[in-house]
């Protein structure tokens, strides 16, 4: 069984049979231990935050053990690789940006197809990041979705960390952040009072509780990136709300 495969089965059984005490870091050493107390128990949730003044890393949930997360629509790995080919400037001016499975698939197959983008990730040592073959029907080459007896569904799917995402997140600028921002009030989620917020999201087509967030937040005081990664919660837009004030109110003391 390979490193991926591995991750894989560990998403298969965080599903269904583990029990997340979200916040379980060292209280003296985290002040976001108890970042969403909410989150006492049930679906797998991680969160990583920068601070971008004091340079420090905050790890809180699933995101201590560089869980894999099955995502969707999750575009910054794809804007990455894109940057990268372009002198390392990002223009998207010429790519549509909704969050929606046809314009990850024209990004895939912009970039050279699902194996060069796969392999490009591994160079940037996005290790545990891959993007899967569902991406052929959002494209019409096939006509309906894989089932898992079509191809293994460690490669089906996309899977990410929020390690893999918070590295690559932080190779963009705020103005390149703010190109490819989408409006949070499309998620249901609220933006502090006083915050601004940069940020990509993305969610299963038709679905609510599969979510991720990545982005930038500016305050008076503070200035920090933040990735959040959630699967199966029951209300990850309202969860996702709270994360952000917790975090930015202590951010802004």
């Amino acid at each position: 069984m390979n490193h991926f495969t591995k991750k894989a089965t560990t998403i298969a059984i965080s599903l269904s049979m583990v029990i997340v005490l979200f916040g379980c870091i060292n209280r003296q050493e985290d002040p976001f231990y108890n970042l969403a107390p909410q989150f006492n128990v049930g679906p797998p949730v991680g969160a990583m935050i920068y601070d971008l003044k004091n340079e420090k890393m905050f790890t809180t949930g699933f995101a201590q053990y560089d869980k894999a997360f099955i995502v969707y629509n999750c575009n910054l790995p794809l804007y990455y690789i894109y940057k990268q080919e372009n002198d390392n400037r990002l223009d998207l001016s010429q790519v549509q940006l909704l969050p929606n499975d046809k314009t990850r698939a024209e990004l895939i197959e912009r970039l050279g197809g699902l194996d060069a983008v796969n392999n490009k990730l591994k160079d940037c040592d996005c290790k545990n990041t891959h993007f899967g073959y569902d991406y052929l029907y959002d494209i019409g080459n096939s006509t309906e979705p894989y089932s898992d007896n079509d191809i293994p569904s460690d490669m089906r799917f996309d899977v990410t960390t929020a390690e893999d995402i918070m590295k690559l997140l932080q190779e963009f600028s705020l103005s390149e952040i703010d190109q490819m921002a989408l409006n949070p009030e499309d998620y249901n989620i609220s933006v502090p009072d006083g915050a601004e917020l940069y940020a990509q999201f993305g969610k299963e087509t038709g679905k609510d509780n599969y979510l991720m967030m990545c982005g930038r937040v500016k305050g008076k005081k503070s200035d920090f990136l933040i990735v959040v990664l959630t699967m199966g919660a029951g209300n990850p837009s309202y969860d996702f709300t709270e994360i952000l004030k917790t975090v930015y109110e202590s951010m802004e003391k």
